[in-house]
């Protein structure tokens, strides 16, 4: 694991688990191996043990001394709660951004929005049902990297740190049935609008926004994942 200069160590495996926990790799109810950790990234255990108090404050892990670590299955009403804070977080990121920010700032958006379109149109130049499950998965990954990126454009550090704790909270294994229902063109529409709305400054995206989390949250609320929840 590399060395960044204006990060410790041990920030720099929490934010790994972090990304692991976000994507799905490490799930709700895993046990976390200290000293396997510490093998897979070449590194002692000590940063290791100050990432997960970390993760152990912020009660995204489980620990018991002298036993185990767990990261921790979130309730079916803590999930609600996660969906009703995201949506307040991007609708005030949307109307903070939106009357002034510069196409030069939208060029993170706007690349991930074309490797959206890559995806989209590989899926119908190559309809192969077994390549179906990877493509979704890379779409979804795209999907909450254009809503983090998004909410970084207000350039607020808590912002930051409520949406990444917002991801850890909607795993990839939740995601998953975000535009099931529908398509990728629609879903991709969806991003392309507003990016145009961003673009010309418009209001627009407020409700185009609004529309777009509350049929992410109920896809999230209708699949199997969310059902076998505690409540």
């Amino acid at each position: 694991m590399d060395h960044a200069k204006e990060e410790s160590l041990s920030e720099q495996v929490y934010k790994y688990l972090v990304d692991q926990i976000i994507k799905g790799v490490i799930s709700y109810g895993d046990r976390l191996s200290i000293k396997g950790i510490a093998a897979e990234l070449n590194v002692s255990t000590s940063p290791i043990r100050d990432a997960i108090k970390q993760l152990e404050a912020e009660q995204f892990v489980i620990v018991k001394p002298r036993s185990s670590c767990i990261v921790k299955t979130p309730s079916k009403s803590e999930i609600l709660q996660v969906l009703e804070a995201r949506k307040m977080i991007e609708l005030h990121v949307a109307r903070t951004i939106y009357a002034d920010i510069s196409i030069e700032e939208l060029k993170p958006l706007e690349e991930i929005v074309e490797r959206m379109v890559q995806i989209v149109e590989n899926s119908h130049e190559n309809p192969n049902p077994d390549d179906l499950n990877n493509r979704k998965m890379a779409y979804i990954e795209l999907d909450r990297e254009f809503h983090t990126t998004f909410c970084g454009l207000a350039k607020n550090a808590i912002i930051d740190k409520f949406y990444r704790e917002i991801n850890m909270n909607l795993s990839m294994s939740l995601r998953y049935r975000l535009g099931l229902d529908q398509s990728f063109i629609h879903t991709l529409e969806k991003h392309k609008t507003m990016l145009h709305y961003l673009k010309i400054h418009s209001a627009d995206i407020l409700n185009l926004l609004q529309a777009h989390l509350e049929l992410s949250c109920h896809n999230i609320i209708s699949g199997e994942n969310y059902q076998e929840l505690p409540d």
